[in-house]
C-alpha cells in the first residue's frame, strides 16, 4: 500500500511539473486544458467515453479534480455525461450540424447589422488586439490558436450589437459548433477566412449594414462547404 501511495505521489509530482500543468491555474484548471486539448486535435473523437477511473490513473490525482475539470469540458460544449456511459465527446450529426449553421447564420447577420448600427467606427478599435492575435496565429500556421481568437471576435461583433440576450445565445450556440470550427479550420485555407473576418470588420466599422450583414454571411458558409454542409441558404 505504501508502495502504491509512493508511485501515485511520485506521477502526480511529475505530472504537476510538467509544462502541460500551469502551477498558476487550480489544478482542475489544468487538467480541462489538457483534456480540451486532446478533443479538439481528435485525439478523443465524438461519442468516445472519458473513463473518470482512468484518467485518475493517467494524471495520479483524486477524483475531485477529474471531475471538475470534466464539467467545465460539460460547460463548454465538449462533453456530455450520459446514462450508463458517463461522460462521452460531444457528437453531431451531419443534419445537426447543418441546423445548427442555419441558426448560426441568422444569428450572426443580426449582430453584424445591430454592430454596424450601434458602434461603427469604435469597433476598429474593439477588436484591433484580436485581430493581430489573428493575422499573427496565420502567419505561425497555428490552427488551434484560431479557435479561440475566432471566438473571441465573434463575441466581440455580438457584445457591438448591443443585445445582452444574443450575446448568450451566440456563447451557448457555439459551445456545441466549438469541434466543427475546428475541423472545418483544419480543412480550410485560413488565410482565406481571415480575408473574410477583415471584410467584416471593416464593413461594422464603415456602419454599412447591408455589407456587414453579407460578410457574416460569407464568413459562416465558408465554415459550412469546408465542412460539406448543405443549406438552402445562399
Amino acid at each position: 500500500m505504501n508502495r502504491m501511495m509512493s508511485d501515485r505521489a511520485t506521477r502526480t509530482r511529475e505530472w504537476t511539473q510538467s509544462p502541460q500543468c500551469d502551477p498558476r491555474a487550480p489544478l482542475a484548471a489544468s487538467l480541462a486544458s489538457v483534456l480540451r486539448e486532446r478533443v479538439l486535435n481528435g485525439a478523443y473523437q465524438p461519442g468516445e467515453r472519458l473513463r473518470e477511473v482512468a484518467l485518475q490513473q493517467e494524471f495520479a490525482v483524486s477524483n475531485g479534480p477529474i471531475r471538475e475539470a470534466l464539467h467545465l469540458l460539460a460547460a463548454e460544449g465538449l462533453v456530455m455525461r450520459q446514462e450508463r456511459r458517463g461522460v462521452c465527446v460531444v457528437g453531431l450529426s451531419t443534419a445537426e450540424l447543418a441546423n445548427l449553421f442555419e441558426m448560426r447564420i441568422g444569428l450572426f447577420e443580426l449582430a453584424a447589422e445591430l454592430a454596424a448600427r450601434r458602434t461603427g467606427a469604435a469597433f476598429a478599435d474593439q477588436v484591433a488586439a484580436i485581430l493581430a492575435d489573428m493575422h499573427d496565429a496565420t502567419a505561425k500556421g497555428d490552427v488551434e490558436a484560431h479557435i479561440g481568437i475566432g471566438f473571441a471576435f465573434t463575441c466581440a461583433v455580438c457584445a457591438a450589437s448591443g443585445n445582452a440576450e444574443l450575446l448568450e445565445n451566440w456563447k451557448r450556440l457555439m459551445m456545441r459548433l466549438r469541434l466543427a470550427i475546428y475541423r472545418s479550420l483544419t480543412q480550410s485555407d485560413v488565410a482565406a477566412v481571415v480575408a473574410l473576418v477583415d471584410d467584416l470588420a471593416a464593413a461594422i466599422t464603415h456602419a454599412d449594414m447591408h455589407a456587414a450583414r453579407a460578410a457574416a454571411r460569407r464568413l459562416v458558409r465558408r465554415h459550412m462547404h469546408d465542412l460539406g454542409l448543405d443549406t438552402v441558404l445562399v
